[in-house]
């Protein structure tokens, strides 16, 4: 059975910044699935990007995946390029 979009627990087990081929800034998160059982174990990735037209969204999507206000400094270096 194959993943459908929906609502799922997942950890973030790796990650990392780097450029898009605009020569935008990304951060593409890889998560492993554990819940529901049927999808433990599978990877889900999320591609954040830091142009000016959607930095303020990959903020707010950063801080539904839990990430607390102490990370918005090191983000806020992004803008500086």
């Amino acid at each position: 059975m194959s993943m459908q979009a929906g609502k799922y627990i997942a950890k973030a087990v790796d990650g990392g910044f780097g450029t898009t081929k605009n020569g935008n800034q990304e951060l593409v998160i890889e998560f492993e699935v554990s819940q529901p059982p049927e999808f433990a174990g599978e990877k889900i990735f999320a591609h954040l990007y830091f142009s000016d037209a959607a930095f303020d969204r990959s903020l707010e999507s950063l801080r539904r995946m839990g990430c607390r206000a102490g990370h918005k400094g090191r983000i806020a270096l992004l803008r500086r390029g």
